[in-house]
């Protein structure tokens, strides 16, 4: 009985720690098994963030579809636009003043006619070509101009003041005396034109072409050495070509040059009429010329 229960003990106390052995083990299973649980739903939650990250930068890409259905790229809200540094052509267009400053040149070509009334006769007497001559000028404009792309239209009239350019002719004989010569110098001079030209950006190019209108002073002494002088408008043909630079959106320098064709069947117009009342034999002298002439300008300008 003693031998027995002492194999008993033995037993129990061989056995105690196999027992005890797969009870850990089976902790140890479990425990792996909970921490491949939480794994599982660890990888889950990162898939779950993940596709709403994608979402979110999928949205931010396109807008929603809009009235017609059709969606449009939008770009990112976040992304810096670029900065593009762009700088806007001159527009020539809008109403402008100026002044400006030159000379004319002219070289004119007298005539006179010699009517008596005694004998109801007259003789008509060419004179001599006048030297060229040149004289300051100084006057005021105003214009408007129309830009359309390149091309540049518009309207433009000048009033100028002559000085100097004073031309005579030759000593002349007529039928009734000896007159000592005749002188001729410009006044004022006027003109509206129309002009066009090009545009490259601040710089214009263009052509003239108008009426224009000079005042010319006729000047002469005849047999005791007494002057006469007369003064009269002339029409003529204004026709040039310029060049035009903008400092800045509102202050432009020009130069032009301007050629003024006088009308040949005006040039009488320009007259000086002498006769002495009373006189027998007394001439009736009549003077003119045609002061066609060529100008130099340059000037500056004022665009509103």
């Amino acid at each position: 009985m003693r031998y027995l229960l002492l194999a008993l003990i033995g037993l129990s106390v061989i056995a105690a720690p196999r027992t005890a052995l797969a009870q850990s083990n089976e902790a140890i299973l479990q425990r792996l098994d909970a921490l491949e649980r939480d794994n599982a739903a660890l990888r889950r939650r990162v898939r779950i963030l993940e596709s709403r990250s994608l979402s979110s930068v999928g949205a931010s890409v396109k807008t929603p579809p809009g009235p017609a259905g059709a969606s449009k790229t939008a770009v990112l809200a976040n992304a810096p636009s670029p900065i593009v540094a762009e700088e806007r052509s001159f527009d020539w267009s809008g109403p402008h003043v100026g002044a400006f400053a030159g000379l004319d040149g002219w070289s004119p070509s007298f005539f006179a006619s010699d009517y008596t009334p005694a004998y109801n006769s007259t003789t008509n007497y060419p004179l001599s070509q006048g030297a060229t001559a040149f004289g300051a000028i100084y006057g005021v404009k105003a214009g408007y101009d129309w830009q359309r792309g390149s091309l540049v239209l518009g309207i433009e009239g000048d009033l100028a003041r002559a000085s100097g350019g004073r031309v005579s002719s030759v000593e002349i004989v007529t039928g009734t005396g000896s007159i000592n010569g005749v002188s001729a110098e410009t006044e004022m001079i006027a003109t509206v034109r129309a002009r066009a030209g090009v545009a490259l950006d601040r710089t214009l190019i263009y052509l003239t072409a108008g009426y224009g209108a000079i005042e010319t002073k006729m000047i002469n002494a005849i047999y005791s050495g007494r002057a006469f002088e007369d003064t009269s408008w002339v029409s003529a043909l204004a026709l040039g070509t310029g060049i035009e630079y903008a400092i800045d959106a509102h202050w432009m320098v020009e130069a032009e040059g301007e050629y003024l064709l006088a009308a040949t069947n005006q040039a009488n117009k320009v007259t000086t009429f002498i006769f002495a009342p009373n006189i027998p034999q007394t001439a009736i002298v009549r003077f003119g010329t045609s002061p066609s002439q060529a100008l130099a300008k340059f000037g500056i300008n004022y665009k509103f």
